[in-house]
C-alpha cells in the first residue's frame, strides 16, 4: 500500500462524514473529493494522473460492500458520540 493512501482515506472519511475536530479535510480535500464524485471516467482518470492516492481510496470506498467497514478496517471509523 502507498505510504499515502492511508491519509487520502482519511480525508476522505472527514470528507464523507464531517469533522468532530479530530482532522477535517482541508477546503482543497473537500473539493477534490467532490470533484472525484461528479467526474466521469475520462475525467476521473485525468485527476489520478495528480492525485492517485485520493482517487484510489475513492474507487475503493466505491467498491467495498459495507461504506462503514471500509473505514472501521483503514482505522479511521470514529464511532457517533452519545451512543452506548
Amino acid at each position: 500500500m502507498n505510504s499515502q493512501l492511508p491519509k487520502a482515506i482519511e480525508q476522505l472519511y472527514w470528507w464523507q462524514y464531517g469533522s468532530e475536530g479530530d482532522g477535517p479535510p482541508t477546503n482543497f480535500h473537500s473539493g477534490l473529493f467532490s470533484l472525484i464524485h461528479k467526474a466521469d471516467p475520462e475525467n476521473k482518470a485525468r485527476l489520478a494522473v495528480g492525485f492517485p492516492n485520493e482517487v484510489m481510496a475513492w474507487q475503493l470506498w466505491c467498491a467495498a460492500e459495507d461504506p462503514v467497514q471500509f473505514f472501521k478496517d483503514a482505522g479511521v471509523w470514529k464511532e457517533p458520540k452519545g451512543l452506548p
